[in-house]
């Protein structure tokens, strides 16, 4: 199959901005929901890792539903990063949010362990759709309940 992915990044401000701006309630909250439903019942503790955050709209929605987990947010366009910044804050989230520009594949970045791996709306965007499966094997800590969604 031939995939022609969008551009990496969206690092214009007004697409940046557009994006930010776009009504993605439905949506976004129904990654949370997927995420609960698959482990019903279960705080999430620990360090979340957000791939692909954009403007954290999903990193706030998931700090909101587990308030015992950080999450980190990566994505490799500092416009949409500028705007997530802002809707943390907004938020009052900085203490349990941390958004950094992040390109994947990123060797620092795989080093680490987190406690569950999200991401949405990120695939489409990389030329090798592995990238993604791989950073997420890379990043959710190993053993017998590993949460990615």
């Amino acid at each position: 199959m031939d995939r022609v992915p969008e551009p990496d990044l969206m690092d214009d401000d007004a697409q940046a901005r557009a994006y930010a701006e776009a009504n993605f309630d439905e949506a976004h909250q129904n990654v949370i929901t997927l995420f609960q439903q698959r482990w019903p019942g279960r705080q999430i503790t620990g360090r979340v890792l957000d791939l692909g955050c954009g403007p954290a709209d999903i990193s706030i929605r998931f700090a909101r539903a587990f308030p015992d987990c950080e999450v980190d947010g990566v994505d490799g366009a500092d416009e949409m990063l500028a705007y997530g910044i802002r809707a943390v804050a907004a938020a009052g989230l900085s203490k349990r949010i941390e958004l950094r520009n992040c390109y994947l594949p990123d060797k620092e970045l795989e080093q680490q362990q987190f406690d569950a791996v999200i991401s949405n709306s990120l695939l489409h965007h990389l030329k090798d759709p592995m990238t993604l499966w791989q950073t997420i094997r890379a990043c959710a800590r190993q053993g017998n309940d590993r949460r990615y969604l």
